[in-house]
């Protein structure tokens, strides 16, 4: 990789940053301000996402429960 690739590179990351800064506030706190409110979007991302991909199982259990609750009968997976 060249110089003036990991230059372009450099700049469009500064650029993402300030524009993330700029938006949620940052710009104004101070470092341990912005850390514990990047740790608290982290979590809360985290937390979301982790949801997202455990949500398809979730609703299958649910749909099977529901079906047992109305009919009285078991559907085996």
């Amino acid at each position: 990789m060249n110089l003036s690739k990991k230059n372009e590179i450099d700049d469009n990351l500064w650029r993402l940053w300030i524009r993330f800064a700029s938006v949620w506030g940052l710009t104004v706190m101070e470092s341990w301000e912005q850390l514990f409110t990047l740790t608290i979007l982290g979590s809360f991302s985290a937390l979301f996402i982790l949801t997202i991909f455990n949500l398809p199982s979730y609703v299958e259990l649910l749909s099977r429960r529901l079906f047992y609750y109305i009919t009285g009968q078991v559907i085996l997976p």
